[in-house]
């Protein structure tokens, strides 16, 4: 887990109210559209244990929601890479959960 705040120059440790206040497992209840969460052992910018956190979250809820887990992926981060063949399977998957959910009207 982050071991400092954003915009904060306390740790985790040192203001845990105000980390869970901002983490979104802390908010998973109230959650009230479809959710679909791609996530990577090696992200740098989420660490998986949040993720996983977030996931236990909206299973205790009884939310709706699809979760893809992109495990070990080496190099740059898999989304970043446009051009890669799991970051195209992964557009698609993406555009296939919008494509459940939103139903634009064609003009």
């Amino acid at each position: 887990m982050y071991s400092r705040l954003i915009t904060s120059a306390q740790t985790v440790r040192e203001d845990i109210k105000e980390y869970l206040r901002r983490s979104p497992y802390s908010h998973a209840a109230r959650i009230a559209n479809a959710l679909l969460i791609h996530t990577n052992t090696n992200d740098e910018d989420v660490n998986v244990l949040e993720v996983q956190q977030l996931i236990d979250s909206l299973k205790a809820a009884g939310k709706k929601f699809e979760y893809t887990d992109l495990r070990e992926r080496t190099g740059r981060p898999p989304l970043q890479s446009h051009d890669t063949k799991m970051a195209k399977e992964s557009r698609r998957e993406v555009y296939r959960f919008l494509d459940s959910y939103l139903h634009p009207t064609m003009r």
